[in-house]
């Protein structure tokens, strides 16, 4: 089959790579495609084929809420602002809110940059020690509670083979320092993760989150979720690592940080706090222990 930029295709023996996207033709034999989920690969072309109308339909996000079963009511953002503020009612800036949120993640971020900054991961890839930079990213995760204990077993679990140790280490490395855009980066890191059974949203945004915490966020999905509905943001959440609800996500959190302006929040670790404090909710209550209303 004669492939053109641009075409839509899956591959026929790893669909788990997702929807792909044809970027150039090498050759007739030959084929770059960049994979929702699998990230940038180049592959045999008689291994591609092209996806109809109802199968792209199926297999892309989607960007609408279901209407067959009942949801919450859209509660707006100050209303989980407001419920930050009775919290912590210096903002950001509440000692309170520094000894419970902020300080604890500052300070795993410092230890990121003595574990695993740019010159000490490289040197510990270049020389094949991928068993010890799992051991300084195990000791990270353990460095805060972020990570729930399940999640985290699965990626001890997921380190144990030598081969899944320097898949890890290799992708940790590029996702952090690598050359390229930051997506490409990212989909390599996801599908590190989806190889050794570890694909979880709090682990695949951990590391970057700690190493830019200017840049990048840390995705806990209901919090997330909820605080997206609230500033009206469709965020194309799938429970599988993808970047396209990565990024909605970052776009949500530059939302956030001109909704929160006068609380003047510094970075994601900001963000992030609030979006936990207020959005995750308990025992199907909102802020401030309200419940959470249900329409159908």
């Amino acid at each position: 089959m004669q492939w053109t930029i641009g075409d839509k295709v899956k591959h026929v023996s790893i669909p788990d790579w997702g929807v792909g996207e044809v970027i150039t033709v090498a050759d007739h034999h030959n084929v770059e495609v960049r994979f929702r989920t699998g990230g940038l690969r180049t592959t045999k072309a008689d291994r591609l084929v092209r996806l109809t109308e109802a199968e792209l339909a199926e297999l892309l996000p989607k960007t609408r809420r279901s209407t067959s079963r009942p949801r919450r009511a859209h509660t707006p953002i100050a209303t989980f602002k407001a419920a930050f503020v009775a919290m912590f009612p210096e903002g950001f800036r509440d000692q309170k809110y520094l000894k419970q949120e902020r300080d604890y993640k500052v300070k795993a971020s410092e230890l990121l940059q003595e574990q695993l900054a740019p010159k000490a991961l490289s040197a510990l890839v270049k020389k094949g020690d991928y068993a010890e930079v799992c051991k300084r990213a195990r000791r990270l995760v353990s460095a805060t509670n972020l990570v729930f204990k399940n999640e985290a077993m699965d990626l001890k679990d997921g380190l144990q083979s030598p081969a899944n140790q320097e898949l890890f280490a290799t992708a940790l490395l590029s996702q952090l320092y690598g050359q390229g855009p930051f997506e490409a980066r990212m989909e390599g890191f996801m599908n590190a993760l989806s190889n050794i059974d570890a694909a979880k949203w709090t682990i695949a945004t951990y590391f970057s989150f700690l190493a830019f915490p200017e840049e990048h966020l840390f995705i806990k999905p209901t919090p997330t979720k909820r605080i997206a509905d609230a500033c009206l943001i469709e965020l194309n959440y799938r429970p599988e690592l993808n970047w396209l609800t990565y990024a909605t996500s970052l776009r949500l959190a530059a939302e956030l940080m001109d909704q929160l302006a006068d609380l003047q929040p510094r970075d994601m670790i900001d963000i992030q706090s609030f979006m936990w404090k207020v959005g995750r909710g308990s025992n199907n209550k909102g802020p401030g222990g309200v419940p959470w209303p249900v329409v159908v």
